[in-house]
């Protein structure tokens, strides 16, 4: 059985509007941003320094934690059925760091792959 087709409505004019002044306020962002920073370019090399580099590891490691423990309900509750925990947190994890293949197909293209690993079929995974 097909899905209904939906129909395409028009958007409301405010709605217009509002989507052009964001746009134009997007813009002058970028273009000040850019402005700014040439502005206070000097051409050296950025100092990176360790102990904030060190500092900044366990909340960005925490946070794709999160994410990835918050992938795994999501799956749970979509097919009602247990998910193993760890397989999940791997398939994520590898699915996230595949995002930065060329052509912005590695990140479904590794959780289709990984789908028998959590028990779902590869069409769920991409819901």
């Amino acid at each position: 059985m097909n899905a209904p087709e939906l129909e395409r409505v028009a958007p409301s004019p405010a709605r217009r509007w509002l989507r052009a002044l964001l746009v134009v306020l997007s813009l002058g962002f970028v273009g000040w941003t850019f402005w700014d920073l040439a502005r206070h370019w000097d051409g050296r090399m950025p100092e990176i320094r360790i102990a904030w580099l060190i500092a900044a590891c366990p909340p960005i490691a925490i946070g794709v934690l999160i994410q990835a423990l918050a992938w795994t309900v999501l799956l749970r509750r979509m097919t009602g059925q247990p998910i193993p925990m760890r397989p999940a947190v791997t398939l994520h994890v590898d699915s996230m760091l595949a995002r930065y293949t060329p052509g912005k197909v590695g990140l479904p293209i590794v959780r289709m792959a990984g789908a028998d690993a959590v028990g779902v079929t590869a069409r769920t995974v991409l819901v």
